[in-house]
């Protein structure tokens, strides 16, 4: 399965001669971030910017396998104001911003002659950041099966607590995730109120989907990735 890639498509304006609110009035265009001299590179950081910084964010879906619909979506705002760019200061810096966070597959990254002809008019460079980010998939389990194929227990086997059965069969799980880490791919098992019933380790995705497919045959829905800002596994994979 090829998975989509994150996109997070920007162009932004840099000045030390005018502020973020004297860019906005400029371009008559209202941004989805604004930095001034001294402001924090991000929260918590102690990083500050050193210039006026004026940011505005393509606002298509950024989960896409290419670029193009969210430059398409953020050059379609920009367009109808595009004279206005020449009414900037002198020692602007235009910029079009594309952040990629991909899962496998090298995304498809590129610009139209329209683009470029675009840029040029503004004087805007080009700039591409690539972050291989670890696979984070879910999906929902969809009714349920008579017998579970695989059963999960909370509690010791029996060959290690002295013979003595005590473990506790785990719920059905509404949602399983899939989570690549360092040491490992892990299948986690999750009941809707967000109880872990049930986790396994695996070499591959590929085979942490296999497992999900055997022990629930016919009962997942697609997996989908995780985008990169969502906190809340189970929240996501219970949406439709």
């Amino acid at each position: 399965m090829r998975r989509k890639s994150e996109f997070h498509v920007t162009l932004i304006v840099q000045s030390d001669s005018v502020s973020p609110d004297e860019v906005t009035s400029i371009l008559q265009l209202e941004p989805t971030k604004v930095w001034k001299p001294g402001d924090p590179v991000a929260a918590e950081s102690n990083r500050v910017v050193k210039t006026n910084i004026w940011r505005l964010t393509s606002t298509a879906d950024p989960m896409q396998y290419i670029s193009e619909p969210l430059i398409d979506a953020l050059l379609a705002v920009i367009q109808p104001k595009r004279a206005r760019f020449s009414l900037l200061p002198k020692d602007r810096f235009i910029e079009l911003q594309c952040a990629v966070y991909f899962m496998d597959n090298l995304p498809g990254i590129a610009l139209r002659p329209d683009h470029v002809a675009f840029l040029a008019e503004l004087g805007a460079s080009f700039d591409v950041d690539l972050y291989r980010l670890p696979v984070r998939e879910t999906a929902r389990v969809i009714g349920h099966l008579g017998e579970p194929i695989v059963k999960h227990y909370r509690g010791l086997p029996p060959e290690l607590a002295g013979g003595q059965d005590g473990r506790e069969q785990m719920e059905a799980p509404a949602v399983v995730a899939i989570e690549e880490k360092p040491d490992g791919v892990f299948l986690f098992r999750f009941t809707a109120d967000g109880k872990v019933v049930g986790d396994t380790w695996h070499k591959t995705v590929e085979e942490a989907e296999q497992q999900a497919r055997f022990e629930f045959p016919d009962l997942l829905s697609e997996w989908k990735p995780v985008p990169l800002l969502v906190e809340d596994l189970i929240a996501f994979g219970l949406q439709d």
